[in-house]
């Protein structure tokens, strides 16, 4: 077995790692649970009830212009972008449609038998400014029933059609 390279938790590495940063420590934790749930995607879950619970995060930072909230995500997503397997990334501005397909192009059919399986895989939406990609005012209430809707990761294909006009 490899030895490892960081000797103590990944997440005690990480925030020793952004300790000198100018961001508020908070911003740091949660960019790194963000980094392990993006990266983590569909392969873990907990059972609960029958019920299975990905790692699935929805981070928004909060806070005055200039506290560092977009440095602190740019840390996350450089260790991201740098993995072996980066997770698919959404466009920081998007439709409600446009992310449907999207999220339809990193689903993946797999036969096994007679059954086909769906597998998703791991997809990061990553914008600095949340209202950007909500879009215009008329789809904002469109994106966040679509995102409530996505939120508990259900099994096989999301199934949607868009009116052509």
């Amino acid at each position: 077995m490899p030895r490892r390279k960081i000797s103590d938790s990944w997440l005690a590495e990480y925030m020793r790692w952004t300790e000198k940063h100018e961001s508020p420590e908070l911003f740091h934790i949660w960019t790194a649970f963000t980094v392990v749930a993006a990266s983590l995607g569909r392969k873990v879950y907990l059972v609960r009830r029958s019920i299975k619970t990905y790692p699935n995060l929805y981070t928004l930072f909060v806070g005055p212009s200039g506290v560092g909230k977009t440095q602190a995500m740019l840390k996350g997503l450089d260790i991201l972008k740098a993995s072996k397997v980066p997770p698919e990334m959404s466009a920081q501005k998007t439709s409600p449609e446009a992310l449907l397909e999207d999220l339809d192009s990193y689903t993946d059919a797999i036969q096994e038998g007679e059954k086909v399986k769906w597998v998703t895989k791991p997809a990061l939406i990553f914008t600095s400014e949340f209202p950007v990609f909500f879009g215009r005012r008329g789809q904002r209430e469109e994106m966040a029933n679509l995102l409530t809707e996505l939120w508990d990761c259900p099994e096989g294909k999301w199934e949607y059609k868009i009116l052509s006009r």
